[in-house]
């Protein structure tokens, strides 16, 4: 067994097996779910060990013939307690979406698959703007069409990405903020693994959230989805300083930074601290680009850094990319070598390189 935080890990050997398992100290409790901080020095150890091997949750050589795993939540009951904060199951479903069906998958398919910038909750958000957002002025209009035909991609170079991704945390902020405040809404709307799928519960159980507390008439959806996307507007015309929809390009206001602790220093920064650089995707697509922010500009503090593909036909042979260098030491040339490769999506076999040091193990 081997002990640390939980982790996924995913098989494959060269005679076709391929195998999940969850890996890591996933505890037998004596009562509760750890969820709740308690006092250590008035609470006895709550933990049993760990639970038994067998009932880790883990697969192998399912007949569907791939495994996919995005962090979601992998198991459908349970006799056990698991952290109940796994990640909403978009981007899971995403990789479902692309391997589903296919035959003919080599490297060059599982290199558009990790770079791919289509999100799933897409087609939720496109449903409830159209359903519910009352567009009344030119430019309401034609952002309405523009954000409710968009096909998901959260390229760089397109504005509807923009206008979805900013409509979808002002739609919740508006909803939360009259009863929590906005700086707790603002936290508790960027957590999305604890509070997506919360969110659209609201919106489905018609909440009492959704009436806005500081107005004397009561609010219906319609109302605060429409007032969501009359912000959403203002908030990018603002920060494009332009009224023109076509220049409000997603990669202008979502952004990757590779900032040194040192860059602190405002003497040091323009040596230890790289970027920013324009980057696509968001939260929830493969090419993950998690942001922290309510309103723009959105920087990405979590992306998908090792891109690893590997081949058996029939030995193993790797394709690669590192998010930053091998080597963090920022005077170092390889500090950053990999970085602009891994912005362009390339990749690097490690196969291909010519051999400089080479290290052998085997097992006794």
């Amino acid at each position: 067994m081997i002990r640390m935080s939980p982790q996924n890990m995913v098989y494959a050997d060269t005679e076709g097996n391929i195998g999940y398992r969850v890996i890591g100290s996933l505890p037998l409790r004596k009562k509760g779910t750890g969820n709740i901080i308690q006092n250590g020095e008035q609470v006895r150890r709550n933990w049993q060990g760990n639970i038994p091997n067998e009932d880790y949750p883990q697969i192998e050589n399912p007949a569907r013939g791939y495994i996919a795993t995005a962090n979601n939540k992998v198991v459908k009951d349970s006799s056990f307690d698991f952290n109940s904060t796994f990640a909403p199951g978009y981007r899971y479903e995403n990789i479902v979406r692309m391997l589903g069906n296919k035959s003919d998958i080599d490297v060059e398919y599982f290199k558009q698959m990790q770079t791919d910038t289509h999100t799933i909750l897409a087609s939720k958000v496109q449903s409830l703007i159209k359903k519910y957002v009352k567009a009344e002025s030119e430019m309401e209009q034609k952002a309405f069409n523009l954000v409710t035909r968009w096909d998901g991609y959260n390229r760089k170079e397109a504005t509807a990405p923009s206008i979805y991704n900013i409509f979808y945390i002002r739609l919740f902020h508006q909803i939360l903020a009259d009863e929590i405040g906005e700086e707790l809404a603002s936290e508790y709307i960027v957590n999305r693994y604890i509070s997506q799928e919360r969110l659209f519960e609201l919106l489905q159980k018609n909440s009492s959230f959704i009436d806005n507390q500081s107005t004397p008439y009561k609010e219906s959806l319609g109302d605060v989805a429409t007032s969501a996307f009359k912000e959403t507007l203002q908030i990018l015309e603002a920060q494009f300083e332009s009224a023109d929809i076509d220049t409000w390009q997603w990669g202008k206001i979502h952004q990757i930074k590779f900032d040194h602790v040192l860059g602190k220093s405002a003497l040091l920064r323009p040596l230890v601290n790289y970027g920013p650089f324009p980057f696509e995707g968001d939260s929830e697509t493969n090419n993950r680009a998690r942001f922290y922010e309510t309103k723009p500009p959105f920087i990405a503090n979590l992306a998908s850094a090792p891109r690893i593909i590997v081949k058996f036909d029939p030995h193993p042979v790797g394709y690669m990319m590192l998010i930053t260098g091998e080597n963090e030491y920022f005077l170092s040339p390889h500090n950053t070598d990999m970085t602009d490769a891994w912005l362009q999506h390339e990749y690097f076999s490690v196969e291909d390189e010519k051999v400089v040091y080479k290290t052998v193990i085997k097992p006794e």
